[in-house]
């Protein structure tokens, strides 16, 4: 595992076409945008797989979303 320190507004880089930035920073919670290509799946690790959509569930969308310029 590799463990990274960022400040609000900074980014990581995954491969060519993978990004996440940290939006911001509070008391008890970071909020990140992840930018990733359509074939991606990005889900919270506590939300079920549904078997039907292969994990590809939208409900892990914020519903604050951060600005992005490949946001799914």
């Amino acid at each position: 595992m590799l463990v990274l320190s960022r400040k609000s507004h900074q980014r990581i880089q995954i491969d060519d076409q993978i990004f996440i930035e940290v939006v911001s920073i509070g008391h008890n919670k970071v909020k990140l945008a992840i930018s990733a290509p359509g074939n991606i799946s990005i889900r919270r690790e506590e939300l079920p797989v549904d078997s039907e959509s292969d994990g590809d569930s939208h409900e892990s969308l914020s519903e604050d979303p951060a600005p992005s310029r490949n946001r799914r």
